[in-house]
């Protein structure tokens, strides 16, 4: 199923307009869309292959200094063992990559965006 067909699918069965905005991004590793993610917005996941993997809508965007981030967020987004020491040394090194690739130091203290989403429709 294409990300249009979930899209279409969704909308039809939830009674949203169909031109209602939504972003695409890739499993495993894609980048994330570009722009400020925002409460209420909607993305489809895509598979590797281009297929969607599923729905979701963004619920909290909260920008947190690095150095911050909770072990409760932590927790609900980390793979395991699910503890903010595997979360940061994780994220720190995708976003210290990120960084000197836009010829940036990491910065600790730097904000990173969090977000809380739930699965609207799945395949």
């Amino acid at each position: 199923m294409t990300a249009q067909e979930l899209w279409n699918r969704f909308c039809r069965e939830n009674h949203v307009a169909p031109g209602t905005l939504y972003k695409t991004w890739a499993l495993c590793g894609g980048a994330p869309p570009a722009g400020r993610p925002a409460a209420g917005a909607y993305s489809v996941l895509l598979y590797e292959n281009g297929q969607a993997a599923g729905s979701l809508q963004n619920t909290k965007i909260s920008p947190v200094p690095f150095d911050q981030v909770p072990a409760s967020h932590a927790y609900k987004e980390c793979e395991d063992p699910r503890v903010l020491v595997a979360w940061r040394e994780t994220r720190r090194r995708a976003f210290a990559a990120d960084c000197r690739a836009a010829g940036l130091p990491f910065d600790e203290a730097g904000l990173c965006v969090l977000e809380e989403f739930r699965l609207v429709c799945a395949p």
